[in-house]
């Protein structure tokens, strides 16, 4: 359509409207104006430029929108909200803010590069002792990006892992052997903490995980069969205040014997646990309560709280250092030394993966391996 019009200085001009089709997206109907045009002629050949654009598709009534990677992140991330646990949320959450947003976030998606991709990969591999977390938060967004239609290819996705080319210390053995853990339980003793000799004790006997044994409750442990369930930990959302969810894996859903040691200090414990929140007033009577809570609020434990734990009795009595999680890794590997068979302990830990389960059987047995040639010797003393 052709319309003449007055401009605001009183001279005469042309407009050419022209209909482009029903939007895809919106199912609106499209129209492009052009005004301030001189002469009918120049508003026909404009006309017809537009409809010959709008019949190949070259015509498009705006420029393309750009996009910042954090805008695709967010929205990437209000959907993963809705797929993964909050402790997962929360954690993928500030992993980002630390890790990925400081690289990534004022760029357009659009000019994200391979070669980009690659350095930041290199600078995470030097940080971490694994980059599969930030690079696959940034791969998501982008696949994110490419699903929306604004980029082509994923440059993050085409990468693989660089392999860590600087040789990495020995490290100390994360495990005690039953002569450390038997000293260090008799240090617990000696500290006189009664919550952290218990603790210390289950995870060791149990090889549960710390978040399994923070979220325990006393409905959780039957005296009588001497069984735990384990169907709970402790995380924490993306406040960073301490929830409790349910476990990483299927595989984590269990239920596990305990010794009759083990159960008397629990038993012992919840008595002691009674009279000492009642005389703050709080009734800790009930099968819901937790195992293990802060003093006086009751509250669940963060975390990092029980390495504080573990730090403050180390010290104080020159312990060989591990790892709260290397309580597991000791209980894992008394079990094998104790003949238990492979099926057996993988279940009794709830590992997803037999490998995990094999990693350690592989170091126990290399450790007995090791010991045999001066065993031998000792045996036949010639």
């Amino acid at each position: 359509m052709i319309k003449e019009y007055k401009k605001k200085d009183g001279s005469k001009a042309y407009l050419v409207q022209v209909y482009l089709g029903i939007d895809p997206v919106t199912g609106q109907k499209k129209s492009t104006t052009r005004r301030g045009l001189a002469t009918k002629k120049e508003a026909e050949v404009m006309e017809a430029r537009l409809k010959v654009s709008s019949a190949d598709g070259t015509h498009t009534t705006q420029k393309k929108r750009r996009y910042r990677f954090s805008e695709i992140y967010e929205l990437w991330l209000q959907q993963h909200e809705r797929e993964v646990k909050s402790g997962s949320y929360g954690t993928t959450k500030r992993y980002a803010e630390l890790h990925v947003l400081p690289y990534f976030e004022n760029l357009f998606i659009e000019k994200i590069d391979i070669a980009f991709c690659q350095k930041i990969l290199n600078k995470w591999t030097d940080h971490f002792k694994s980059a599969k977390y930030p690079k696959r938060i940034v791969s998501e967004t982008l696949n994110y990006a490419l699903l929306m239609g604004i980029i082509d290819t994923n440059p993050m996705k085409l990468l693989k892992l660089p392999r860590q080319k600087k040789e990495q210390p020995m490290q100390q053995e994360n495990y005690l052997d039953s002569d450390e853990l038997k000293y260090f339980l008799e240090c617990c003793e000696d500290y006189g903490n009664e919550k952290f000799t218990t603790f210390f004790r289950l995870l060791a006997f149990t090889g549960c995980r710390r978040g399994e044994a923070l979220a325990l409750t006393w409905n959780d442990i039957n005296f009588k069969s001497k069984r735990i369930t384990i169907s709970k930990t402790q995380t924490v959302n993306e406040d960073g205040i301490a929830i409790v969810s349910t476990p990483k894996t299927f595989e984590s859903y269990r239920e596990i014997s305990i010794d009759n040691k083990t159960a008397d200090m629990l038993m012992a414990w919840r008595s002691a646990q009674r009279k000492l929140y009642f005389k703050r007033g709080i009734n800790t009577s009930s099968k819901e309560q937790l195992v293990f809570t802060t003093y006086p609020e009751n509250k669940l434990y963060n975390g990092p709280t029980v390495n504080d734990w573990l730090n403050t009795i180390e010290r104080k009595y020159k312990l060989k250092h591990i790892t709260i999680h290397g309580f597991r890794h000791t209980h894992c590997s008394l079990l094998f030394e104790a003949g238990t068979p492979i099926q057996v302990v993988k279940e009794r830990l709830g590992h997803s993966n037999i490998n995990t389960t094999m990693n350690i059987y592989t170091h126990v047995t290399k450790k007995a391996e090791d010991n045999a040639a001066e065993k031998f010797a000792e045996r036949f003393n010639f």
